[in-house]
């Protein structure tokens, strides 16, 4: 139970102020620092490399999960995030759209009172 030691303080039987500011502290950094490195791998990414590397994101998290946390994952879990993955890598590498062809014709020739029919 440490996270009720961070908060509060046996010895005093009150809140801990530092906790308090670390933990808010912690809970304002920790969606701020991915996203941020989102940010500056998209503009050094290519869209298809970011794109993959976006859809194996619940891959990698459940991985971490796995190791770090002793935390064994359904085959059910394992299979969705299978297709979530799966998915992702196939409507980034495939489904783009295609290109379109745009025909410019040269402008017809100015037809004038003298010019002939």
């Amino acid at each position: 139970m440490w996270h009720r030691r961070i908060i509060w303080n046996s010895q005093t039987q009150g809140v801990d102020h530092r906790g308090i500011a670390s933990s808010s502290g912690l809970a304002i950094l920790l969606p701020v620092v991915p996203f941020a490195l989102e940010m500056v791998s998209l503009r050094r990414l290519s869209a298809a490399a970011f794109g993959t590397l976006m859809s194996l994101e619940p891959a990698f998290v459940q991985l971490i999960g796995f190791v770090l946390l002793h935390q064994v994952p359904s085959l059910l879990a394992v299979a969705g995030i299978g297709c979530v993955v799966v998915a992702g890598v196939g409507a980034v590498r495939g489904g783009g759209r295609k290109e379109a062809v745009i025909r410019i014709e040269p402008p017809a020739p100015e037809r004038t009172y003298l010019s002939s029919p």
